[in-house]
């Protein structure tokens, strides 16, 4: 008798606890709306906010979901019904200085960054068909502290110092003039993605930054080789080639031709001859002459030179953008470009950079580290026969206006030399035809400043996208992270709600998704804390 009302009494306490973990479930998710209702702008139909492009696979909200806490991506229909095996290419970032301490971009805003980047880099490889990913972070041992929280974000992390001491460096105009830049001498962590060898391509990229679109194509060009080449075939590339060559050898030469050449029309730079889509250099090479040895792809940061203040620069000598670097994995050119470093840079000088004043690969912010290096390495060691300049609209783009009107001939100048005013306006890019991003001329996501719609187009656009990023990461969170069933470890029944914050913002503010409460009013990710709740646990992956 007595053991049946002491089980009568402990079923009515788990009655009653579920009772209340489902009313305080029910009020988690009616603050949500009310937060969302409170962005009077947000208009579901207009914003497509449940509709971020993700895989058509739901977290359920019970304590029986089973989270692993390996960095596993759901497939989407598209990647189900692909069962060909796909080439796994890394993405990497690097970290120089983190201070947890610090809310500014040394704290929490850097964490978010690489949140909202790895976020927009899954999404987009869950629509490759080609391709799947890991993430790294080269971590200087000056930013430890930010170990812990890339791996809860998926990153791979690797403990890394600058590549070489600097005090060996036998120029001291070298040495001085590490510190024009944003990390001095670490920006050269970046040159660790030349030892990610396991893998065909890597794609460095800055924080401030996100992926819009599979890069399928670009990674298609970088794997590929010709038939008289295959000892240097990716696995992928090779399979590729067998498949192909089972018609004809001379089947998979034409459509290598055809890929290259759609390739070099639509995605590099100087598109308008794509038989010679690099004749911004000294070089006659086109990428259709070889693409085997087609190791670097990148951008340049034509912002960095006035066109119509002497010295004047040839494209060639102006510096690659640092934000965005997508290599083929090889010692080769790790040593050699540290050996160019080590020698104090071929003469290199603070005015006239890298080769002295008779090369001049220098000259602007950045042109001692890795922007100008890679330059200068690419153009004139390797003689431009190994890169493609890829089209700074679509890759990597930062929104800049390549316009410069010089006063002393009353004539509009071109940044890139394409022409008298006859430049491509990344500001006119559609934002369908964007593959990368770099918040740089647009500002940052986190200073929350107010963009014109119709004056600001793509930048107004590009900082919805990176909000629309981080809500679709706060919606998956809210499903892992939410439970109504869960035990605690006296088998009671417990309750665990993720809630994000939103803001009650203006008007001008509507594309920031309710994350800014203010110019410079920035509202930082709300993570998951570790806690009882086994999805909660210190070891889950939350990207």
């Amino acid at each position: 008798m007595a053991a049946r009302d002491h089980m009568a009494r402990n079923n009515s306490h788990n009655v009653y606890s579920r009772y209340i973990g489902s009313f305080f479930l029910i009020f988690a998710f009616l603050e949500f709306s009310r937060n969302l209702l409170q962005m009077k702008h947000v208009s579901f139909d207009d914003y497509d906010l449940y509709r971020f492009d993700q895989p058509s696979v739901s977290y359920p909200i019970n304590s029986h979901t089973n989270h692993t806490h390996t960095h596993t991506r759901t497939r989407t229909r598209t990647q189900t019904e692909n069962t060909k095996p796909k080439t796994t290419v890394a993405f990497a970032v690097s970290v120089t200085h983190y201070n947890k301490h610090n809310k500014n971009e040394n704290g929490y805003y850097h964490m978010d960054r690489a949140a909202v980047l790895h976020q927009s880099i899954k999404v987009a490889m869950q629509k490759s068909l080609r391709y799947d990913y890991h993430i790294y972070a080269f971590v200087h041992p000056d930013a430890v502290d930010a170990k812990p929280w890339l791996e809860r974000l998926g990153y791979r992390v690797q403990i890394r110092d600058t590549p070489f001491n600097i005090s060996e460096i036998p120029n001291p105009a070298l040495i001085q003039a590490q510190s024009n830049g944003c990390c001095k001498e670490k920006e050269y962590l970046k040159l660790y993605s030349y030892l990610l060898s396991d893998y065909p391509v890597a794609v460095h990229m800055d924080l401030d930054a996100i992926v819009l679109r599979p890069m399928d194509d670009l990674f298609d060009v970088m794997t590929m080789t010709t038939n008289e080449n295959t000892n240097t075939m990716t696995n992928a590339s090779r399979e590729r080639a067998a498949r192909s060559s089972s018609s004809s050898s001379s089947s998979f030469a034409r459509h290598n031709h055809q890929v290259l050449e759609s390739f070099a029309r639509t995605s590099t730079m100087w598109i308008n001859n794509s038989q010679n889509n690099i004749n911004s250099t000294h070089a006659s090479n086109t990428i259709l002459d070889d693409p085997a040895k087609i190791n670097f792809m990148f951008t340049r940061d034509y912002n960095m030179v006035d066109p119509s203040d002497p010295p004047y620069k040839h494209p060639y000598q102006i510096g690659v953008q640092g934000g965005f670097l997508v290599i083929r994995p090889n010692q080769r050119d790790f040593d050699r470009m540290l050996e160019i470093i080590l020698t104090g840079g071929k003469g290199y000088t603070i005015g006239s950079g890298w080769g002295g004043s008779k090369l001049g690969y220098g000259g602007y912010y950045g042109a001692a580290t890795i922007q100008g290096l890679a330059s200068f390495y690419y153009d004139h060691h390797e003689k431009a026969t190994r890169s493609v300049e890829l089209n700074r609209c679509k890759y990597n783009t930062m929104v800049d206006d390549p316009h410069d009107f010089d006063e002393d001939i009353n004539r509009t100048l071109c940044r890139t030399t394409e022409g008298d005013g006859e430049c491509e306006d990344c500001r006119e890019t559609k934002l369908k035809e964007v593959y990368t991003a770099h918040f740089t001329v647009c500002g940052k996501p986190e200073w929350c400043e107010i963009l014109h719609q119709q004056k600001q187009r793509l930048c107004w656009q590009l900082m919805r996208k990176w909000h629309k990023i981080r809500l679709s990461l706060e919606l998956e969170w809210m499903n892992r992270f939410s439970s109504i069933d869960d035990e605690d470890e006296h088998g009671e029944s417990t309750t665990s709600l993720y809630i994000p914050k939103f803001s009650k913002q203006k008007e001008k503010l509507r594309f920031t998704m309710g994350h800014c409460e203010g110019k410079d009013k920035y509202i930082p990710l709300l993570y998951p804390t570790a806690g009882k709740n086994k999805l909660q646990s210190d070891g889950a992956t939350l990207i």
